[in-house]
Parts: structure tokens; C-alpha cells; sequence
């Protein structure tokens, strides 16, 4: 018969019988034992009559067993059963290494009643040999809704083979299950195998205890250390904690191949306010935050790793918004702390570029105030209407051929963001606002003053081109600067291409100018050619 507590309907019946009392030796002869049945989570909760129990030559006992108190409902006697091991099992056992038995596994929905269980077996974690938790293991642990952990000590090299209740964690109590008992054995080595059993209920598991400390890596400046049953990393006392109400969150808005945004929080205020690292993920449950340096780090962009974020426009900028949240819990009711912590990367969505750049190529790298991103934008001269051949060093174009420009704009997303031409003109000296002027384009269409200039693309792209053919101001110099206004257009239900007829300019849509920054090209020079009669 059991000496330790099972849980209701383990045997066969409503109301599992035990002794309450260890068996007697040999030595003892006829023995009288109180039994006890247990319901729910109490173990005695029924007191039944007393039995004769005596221990035989051949190590088994016999029972003088009796009716039950009538007062109990459903009794049945409660048997386990153990083999004699006739080799030594620390000789022959199984392996098991499932990772997902370690109690900082948090997955559940595994049953170690569904599994064949035989013979004795060893624990290994990621290599190396562990052995079952001595003390309460929160539920949804060990890849199961009730983890299994050995309710009392592991034996000795002296004590042989033993045995220990096994107890399943359920709410908030540790033991609210009780399996059937094991044998357990320490072996030489400083390791210990086990005769596990079939469990009698699912979903339930036998756990794998793991240095938690040493899995966590904590920082200098955190300490390893335990809250509700769960080890973590909580902040160092003398630990600054700037902006304690979203956990020290640091967000970066980048733009360096398509959209995308960096969030990270402080590990250890999340853990210290109830939330686990692994637990939190983004609006999109399988973009999950990686550890780095004591921070939970979270990254999103807008082409492969989109983890629904959702994007969205107001008139003047391109927004793109996520959520750090934290696994639901399945049910009807929660009783656990929530988190729905928003984040968002803004872009410009009209932009004012004045453009300054010197010969060959000139680059603007802008940056937006914090937590709205980057991006740059630079014009190149070129000499060939298929935009391949860059004009190097000083750049001298003669009167009336062609120049070949190009406006592009890094750090935005290609996929959604096309960039506009608005307007672009020349002036004769480094002055954007200079008061002569001629334009080439004009809300997004070419001057119809100047028949020369085309516009090879606008609005489908990431970069626009035109071509307009060279010319010099009536002032007296040769020198030419070339300056454009830009919008950032959404291709998102929108055609940003600008429908353009001679003597007509027409947008797509209107777009206020919204962030100036100066950046110019030039100085173009333009070369007059002489024509001389020579005569003979």
C-alpha cells in the first residue's frame, strides 16, 4: 500500500486509501497502521479503519484489510508498485534530454501519461547531467500546466534506492497533485537516476531543475534572485532607474535599408513589476524581444520583419506603430498583470530639401528629433541619359547639351515611399533664395517656359530623374546651382506620379512642406562656344 499521498480517483476509486504510518520490518511482526483517504489537495482528509499490515521473508508485506468507514465516498485501497532492481540501475538507464523539461521553459501542453514509461532514467539539460527540483515549480513550467517536482530530499550514495512523493504544481498550490511515488538513486559521479511512473492525469510532466542564475547571465548591474517561484534578474539597489513607468525604454527609428525601429526595455525593472522577458513579444506574437547587455530588445522593419506593425499616415507624416505586449493567458478570466506598452517611428512625410551639393555628389544625412528616424538624400550630375556615368571632378557642361540629374533618397521605404519632385530651379550663386532664378520644374511637372527639360521619372521610386539642356544666366558668369523641393508621397492607395501636361501641372495629392534642410549641387560651369570665320 502507498505511504504517500495521491491524488482523488488515482486508484481506481473516488477516495484513494493509504497508510498514514511506514511498514513495519521483519523484525516487528503484526503491526496496526491508520489509514487515511485523501480529497482534493488534503491527504487525510477521511480517516478509515485500522488495518493489520506485516512484513514478510522476500521484502514484500501482507494486509489485513477491512470495509471501509461508510462515510467515504468511492474508498479503494491504493497500491504502488516497485521493482527490485536486480542490476544496479545507476549501470543502465535512459537518457532524457528534452529541454523543454527545465523549469524556465514556459510552453505548455506536454503529458508524460501518454509516454511508455520503463526502467530508470537520468536527466540531462543541454549537455549536461541535472536532476528533478526539490521544491515548488510554478505552473505552466516544464513544458506542461502541471509540473511534477519531488516532494523531499535526494538520497545519498549510502542510502541506495528510495523513495520520494512526487508532487504537481496547480494554482497556488505547489502540491495540489499527487502522483504515484518513484525510486530514486544517487549514483557515483554526482548523479542520480530515476524509475519514473505514468502519471495519472495529463497535462503533467516530470520537471528538470537548472542553474537558473547561470542561464540568466545577469549584468553588474543586476543580481540573480527569485519573485512569485520564478528566478530573474532584479536591478541592483544603487541601479538608476530613469523612466521606472515604461522600464527605461530607449527607442531608435532607423532607415538605413527600409523603415524600421529598435525598442528596448530594462530587463530587470520588467521583471521586478511581474513580467518575464520570454513572455513578451510584439504585435505580432512570434517576434519575440532578444536579450542584450540587461535589456529586452525589440526589433521591427517594414520588409521581412514586419511583426504587424501597423502603418499609417496623418497628412504630414508616415507613422509606423507597434506593441510590446505580453502572452495572453487562455481562459475566460485573467487574473495576471497585463502589459500593452505602444511605440512608434515617424517619418516626414513632406519634406523641404534644399540641396547643396558639391561636384561629382553630395549627400544630406537628416536627422528628425528623437524616436523619427533618418534618412538621406543626395543629387548626382551625370553625363548619359542612362544615368551610368557620374560626372567627376569639376563638372563643365557646354551651352545647350543635355544634363542628366538624379534625386534620391535613402533610409525610407521603397515599398511604400516614393519620392516627389516638387520644384527645382538654378541660381546663378550659392543661394537657394536668391532673388534670379529660373525654374525647371513646377509642382511636380516641367517649366513650360523651358522646352528642354524632361522628367524621366517622378513619383514611382525612391528616385526621380530629369534633364534639362545647360544654359548661363545673363549676369555675367558661367556658374550654375541646382536646387530641389521633395516630398515623401505614400504609394499605399496612392498614385504619387504627378499627371502632367504642357501648359498644365497637376498633383496627386497636395502636401504641405514640413522640416527644411539646405543642401546644394554645384557649381555647374557652363562653357560658350566661340564660333571665328577664318579666312584664307
Amino acid at each position: 500500500m502507498s505511504e504517500w499521498c495521491v491524488s482523488s480517483t488515482t486508484c481506481g476509486g473516488v477516495t484513494p486509501l493509504l497508510l498514514s504510518e511506514p511498514h513495519p520490518q521483519v523484525a516487528d511482526g503484526i503491526v496496526t497502521r491508520e489509514v487515511v483517504g485523501s480529497q482534493t489537495s488534503t491527504c487525510s482528509y477521511y480517516t478509515s479503519k485500522r488495518i493489520q499490515v506485516k512484513a514478510c521473508p522476500g521484502n514484500y508485506y501482507v494486509y489485513k484489510l477491512v470495509k471501509p468507514a461508510v462515510s467515504i465516498p468511492g474508498p479503494s485501497y491504493c497500491a504502488v508498485s516497485f521493482n527490485n532492481p536486480t542490476v544496479d540501475p545507476c549501470n543502465i538507464y535512459t537518457v532524457l534530454k528534452n529541454l523543454w523539461r527545465s523549469t524556465t521553459f514556459t510552453t505548455s501542453g506536454k503529458c508524460d501519461m501518454k509516454k511508455n514509461w520503463a526502467g530508470w532514467y537520468q536527466l540531462f539539460y543541454q549537455g549536461k547531467s541535472t536532476k528533478m527540483p526539490e521544491s515548488c515549480v510554478r505552473p505552466n513550467s516544464c513544458g506542461t500546466d502541471i509540473p511534477l517536482w519531488l516532494n523531499g530530499s535526494h538520497p545519498d550514495l549510502q542510502d541506495g534506492v528510495v523513495v520520494r512523493q512526487i508532487c504537481g504544481s496547480y494554482g497556488s498550490d505547489c502540491c495540489f497533485y499527487k502522483s504515484l511515488p518513484i525510486q530514486v538513486k544517487a549514483c557515483p559521479g554526482n548523479y542520480y537516476v530515476y524509475e519514473f511512473v505514468k502519471p495519472k492525469f495529463c497535462n503533467a510532466a516530470y520537471c528538470t531543475e537548472v542553474d537558473h542564475c547561470k542561464e540568466l547571465t545577469c549584468t553588474v548591474d543586476e543580481k540573480c534572485g527569485k519573485r512569485d517561484q520564478i528566478y530573474g534578474c532584479l536591478c541592483n539597489e544603487n541601479r538608476n532607474r530613469s523612466n521606472p513607468d515604461i522600464y527605461d525604454a530607449r527607442q531608435i527609428c532607423e532607415g538605413n535599408s527600409g523603415n524600421s525601429g529598435t525598442v528596448s526595455l530594462s530587463r530587470c525593472q520588467l521583471f521586478e513589476d511581474g513580467f518575464s522577458a520570454g513572455k513578451l513579444h510584439l504585435s505580432d506574437p512570434s517576434c519575440r524581444g532578444t536579450i542584450q547587455n540587461g535589456r529586452v530588445e525589440f526589433l521591427f522593419d517594414s520588409d521581412d520583419h514586419i511583426c504587424g506593425t501597423n502603418l499609417r499616415a496623418n497628412g504630414t507624416h508616415v507613422i509606423y506603430e507597434n506593441f510590446i505586449q505580453v502572452d495572453s493567458t487562455a481562459g475566460p478570466i485573467l487574473r495576471e498583470k497585463q502589459l500593452n506598452l505602444s511605440f512608434a517611428c515617424v517619418y516626414s512625410y513632406t519634406k523641404n530639401v534644399s540641396i547643396h551639393i558639391t561636384p561629382v555628389m553630395s549627400i544630406i544625412h537628416k536627422q528628425l528629433p528623437p524616436g523619427q528616424g533618418m534618412y538621406r538624400v543626395k543629387m548626382i550630375p551625370y553625363e548619359d541619359s542612362g544615368f551610368s556615368q557620374p560626372l567627376q571632378g569639376e563638372v563643365n557642361v557646354k551651352i545647350n547639351q543635355p544634363l542628366y540629374v538624379s534625386v534620391e533618397v535613402e533610409g525610407v521605404n521603397s515599398h511604400q515611399i516614393a519620392l516627389l519632385l516638387d520644384s527645382c530651379w538654378a541660381t546663378p550663386v550659392d543661394d537657394p533664395d536668391y532673388y534670379l532664378r529660373w525654374d525647371l520644374i513646377l509642382r511636380g511637372c516641367p517649366n513650360p517656359k523651358d522646352r528642354t527639360v524632361q522628367l524621366v521619372q517622378n513619383g514611382i521610386s525612391t528616385s526621380s530623374r530629369f534633364t534639362f539642356r545647360m544654359f548661363e544666366f545673363n549676369k555675367g558668369t558661367s556658374k550654375v546651382f541646382l536646387h530641389c523641393n521633395i516630398h515623401f508621397c505614400l504609394l499605399r492607395g496612392n498614385n504619387c506620379a504627378p499627371q502632367c501636361k504642357f501648359g498644365f501641372h497637376r498633383r496627386t495629392r497636395s502636401m504641405d512642406f514640413h522640416d527644411s534642410a539646405s543642401i546644394s549641387i554645384g557649381p555647374v560651369n557652363s562653357i560658350t562656344q566661340t564660333l571665328r570665320n577664318q579666312s584664307k
